[in-house]
């Protein structure tokens, strides 16, 4: 279970106050619970990260994240060249690396897109309270469980298919520069098949899957 613990004290100002709401209701829209604690004026908060924001925040995670992702592309890409009949060694021991680096980047921008929505509560105060909590229901589903909400389903596919096009782009562009545009086709078969297959689908594991 990955808790982290923050602590915002409580004042009178009112560019303090206004400043900390704006906190609770952007980025602490990821806290789990509210614990109360013995010193008067400061407040505790549990937080649990959403999956697709946890594998960007160092901890023992990367020791499997980042091998496993190596793995995958290693092996698509091998796949990949075998179909095509192209022996290229050089590309599977010296580049996956940078085919990693690549997917990483990518998988970035379907986690941006999903971070954006956390935001959204924040400049929506004002609404009617009926209409926040529907509202503020359906990013929570977002974040922990997409599952439960069809429309929270269907807006982190968006953000994972954000991502597969962004792999397909950036590993087209990588494999035209490395067989300096001399097999467009094969690029774009390779690059295809590591979007599918390496697209982010870890976002739309539910926190509860995890036992949080």
């Amino acid at each position: 279970m990955f808790h982290y613990h923050i602590r915002i004290k409580q004042s009178r100002s009112r560019n303090t106050g206004i400043l900390n709401s704006f906190l609770m209701n952007c980025v602490l829209s990821l806290f789990c619970m509210e614990k109360n604690t013995k010193k008067k004026g400061i407040r505790l908060y549990n937080i649990i990260f959403p999956v697709w924001l946890l594998v960007w925040i160092p901890t023992w995670l990367w020791l499997l994240i980042i091998p496993a992702n190596y793995l995958v592309d290693h092996f698509v890409l091998k796949y990949c060249l075998k179909k095509l009949a192209i022996e290229d060694r050089e590309l599977l021991k010296k580049n996956t690396w940078k085919v990693c680096l690549l997917g990483f980047a990518a998988d970035l921008a379907g986690s941006v897109l999903l971070f954006s929505t956390q935001l959204l509560p924040g400049f929506l105060r004002n609404r009617p309270a009926a209409d926040m909590r529907e509202f503020n229901t359906l990013i929570n589903n977002i974040a922990y469980d997409c599952f439960a909400d069809i429309r929270a389903f269907l807006i982190v596919a968006f953000c994972v298919l954000v991502s597969g096009y962004c792999i397909y782009r950036f590993d087209k562009a990588f494999l035209d520069k490395y067989w300096k545009k001399e097999k467009t086709e094969q690029a774009k078969y390779i690059a295809l098949r590591m979007a599918i297959f390496t697209m982010p689908y870890l976002f739309f594991i539910p926190v509860r899957w995890l036992g949080w």
